[in-house]
């Protein structure tokens, strides 16, 4: 019943967090995240979710003078991530916002990210932090449940 469904959806917010913390620290410059575990690196068990729900793309942060910030040394270059949603059913929400489908939207520290609609009790959501001392070489992520 009801609480078997609870149980389930909790024990699939625990693993997807832990992987997608994993994915962001690691070097990755695309995670996908979805229901299929064939083709995401971060898999949701949740019929709210789609086969293939959204990406983050690690991106490098540009100049208004320079372009972008160290481009003869990329492992100086600053990055942020950017969030795209891939068409999902049920949408991916940054600060109550859906994304439309293919739109990139850059992540600042401190947002609310959801898959999923953003309305029912549990959604699967984290909130984007980014790892202070990493502010001039490279900017890290990292994720934390939503409302903890």
């Amino acid at each position: 019943g009801r609480r078997r469904t609870f149980k389930k959806r909790r024990e699939a917010m625990d693993g997807w967090l832990g992987a997608m913390e994993a994915a962001l620290w690691s070097s990755a410059v695309c995670i996908r995240i979805g229901r299929a575990p064939d083709v995401n690196e971060v898999v949701i068990d949740s019929a709210l979710v789609s086969r293939g729900h959204a990406e983050l793309t690690r991106v490098p942060i540009a100049s208004p003078s320079k372009g972008l910030l160290g481009a003869c040394d990329a492992e100086a270059r600053p990055i942020q991530w950017q969030l795209c949603d891939l068409g999902s059913a049920n949408g991916s929400w940054v600060e109550g916002r859906r994304l439309r489908k293919g739109e990139a939207r850059p992540l600042k520290a401190g947002e609310h990210v959801t898959f999923g609609p953003p309305s029912i009790d549990r959604p699967f959501a984290f909130i984007f932090r980014q790892a202070p001392e990493a502010a001039a070489a490279e900017t890290a992520a990292a994720v934390g449940a939503a409302g903890a």
